[in-house]
């Protein structure tokens, strides 16, 4: 498989998850009680990541986290394969952002659980899946325009 072809799948399998991931924690909002979280004794992080995925916690919930580490994970794969493909400045970028917007949409997650549910920091998290969304679909479309893309004519070599 070349390289445009791995970074078109990666593109779909990255918009495909980000829409489960936002049905996750659509049904979180909705329906599941997040257990609170404090930091303020020695060890209480250890113990406030139990309290988070310990016994009793939702398996939505746990799932929506996990999935949310995947993300960003494939999130920096494709920015690695992006970059070393001659896709062109622009698709880079494109991942690049969608990166930074998992990036915003994960501090506005953890942030959340930590701080009670702050409706602000939900809102952050919304920002940064749809920042994130867009940004894959223009990785998918940009790359999918191949040698028609405008900035391909640019190039000297």
């Amino acid at each position: 498989m070349d390289r445009t072809t791995l970074v078109r799948n990666l593109a779909v399998l990255m918009a495909g998850a980000l829409s489960v991931q936002f049905v996750l924690g659509m049904y979180v909002n909705l329906f599941v009680s997040i257990p609170q979280v404090s930091f303020g004794t020695p060890g209480s992080m250890m113990s406030g990541a139990g309290a988070m995925m310990g016994p009793g916690v939702n398996p939505a919930f746990i799932v929506h986290m996990l999935l949310g580490m995947l993300l960003v994970l494939f999130g920096m794969a494709l920015v690695v394969i992006v970059t070393r493909s001659e896709l062109g400045a622009v698709v880079v970028t494109f991942a690049g952002v969608g990166l930074g917007s998992l990036f915003v949409a994960a501090y506005g997650g953890m942030s959340f659980v930590m701080s009670g549910q702050n409706d602000a920091l939900s809102f952050t998290m919304a920002i940064g899946f749809i920042f994130a969304m867009a940004a894959y679909v223009a990785v998918l479309t940009t790359s999918t325009l191949g040698q028609r893309a405008p900035w391909r004519r640019l190039r000297t070599s």
